[in-house]
């Protein structure tokens, strides 16, 4: 799978700004997306004004986790170089390249997670501290030996995907007033749908690298096309059963998006069956244009229910 003699003879032409963008990865900024549903969550719940000073907190906490997970991509760059350099795409990014040294590469994670814990300290509140200390905390848990989750099978999928209710928490704590926690039915709905995408994706994987799987990513050994379907399945499972409990407790409203969400799904699936599917590289999505069209207006109609 893995063109040596490609590798060999490739040259990089990439600006200093263009590598550094790469190993923030900027374009997966994207899923912190979901820190903005946990605002809009809050602001639905709470019914509160549509003022500036919300607006300024809600894209305050997203940018500090914007740079937060910057600093995790950095961590996880720097620990999963050799695995990088099997893969017959990553070993072309700057890190497994040795474009970009590790001292220099600490340094900007250390001054991004001090950038991001200073702007929550002064400008949110203790929670949202709190929580994106978390995020960081989660990163250095799933990528940093003696854990390293990323190894442990179906663990390395249940940590990630805990980085989604993270997110919401951050969102909805920026804007809660009586800062109490959100329905627990929507924590476990973010945390389920999380390990539903962070399965898919490994499905693609394994189904892409075939037998340069085990090189790539250790957990591969444990894992099967069949096993990882079917803890698909679970996960989506799950998924479905807590929407409709907090649907049913929240907005009963929302249960008018099911037949959407269940299109959105199949589709979904049917996408992640597809030779060098685009699941692999979630921050591809856009390349499926009309599916990419149709998650937009799923997820509009969805918060308008949710008024």
């Amino acid at each position: 799978m893995v063109n040596n003699d490609k590798a060999a003879g490739w040259k990089d032409n990439r600006t200093r700004l263009e590598l550094y963008w790469e190993v923030l990865r900027v374009n997966h900024w994207f899923k912190n997306i979901f820190v903005l549903i946990g605002s809009f969550a809050a602001f639905a719940h709470y019914h509160l004004p549509f003022q500036t000073k919300i607006l300024f907190l809600a894209l305050l906490v997203f940018l500090g986790s914007c740079l937060i997970s910057s600093v995790n991509y950095i961590i996880n760059g720097i620990v999963d170089k050799p695995f990088d350099a099997r893969h017959p795409r990553k070993m072309y990014r700057a890190i497994p390249q040795g474009l970009i040294g590790n001292a220099e590469l600490l340094a900007t994670a250390a001054g991004l997670l001090l950038l991001a814990m200073a702007l929550s300290v002064l400008l949110l509140n203790a929670y949202c501290s709190m929580f994106l200390f978390a995020f960081f905390v989660a990163g250095v848990f799933y990528n940093i030996r003696p854990v390293r989750l990323k190894d442990v099978p179906y663990l390395d999928v249940v940590s990630e995907a805990a980085n989604n209710p993270i997110r919401l928490l951050l969102g909805w704590f920026a804007l809660a007033p009586d800062q109490t926690f959100p329905p627990t039915a929507l924590v476990l709905l973010f945390w389920f749908f999380g390990c539903f995408l962070m399965t898919a994706k490994r499905y693609a994987e394994f189904r892409y690298l075939r037998e340069d799987s085990y090189d790539y990513r250790i957990t591969f050994r444990y894992y099967s096309e069949r096993s990882l379907y079917l803890a698909m399945m679970v996960y989506l499972f799950l998924t479905f059963l807590m929407f409709v409990l907090f649907s049913w407790s929240f907005k009963k409203m929302l249960l008018y998006s099911l037949p959407g969400t269940v299109i959105f799904v199949a589709w979904f699936l049917l996408i992640t069956a597809q030779e060098d599917s685009m699941v692999k590289e979630p921050e591809k999505i856009y390349v499926h244009k009309a599916f990419f069209i149709y998650s937009i207006l799923l997820a509009l109609f969805m918060l308008w229910l949710s008024i």
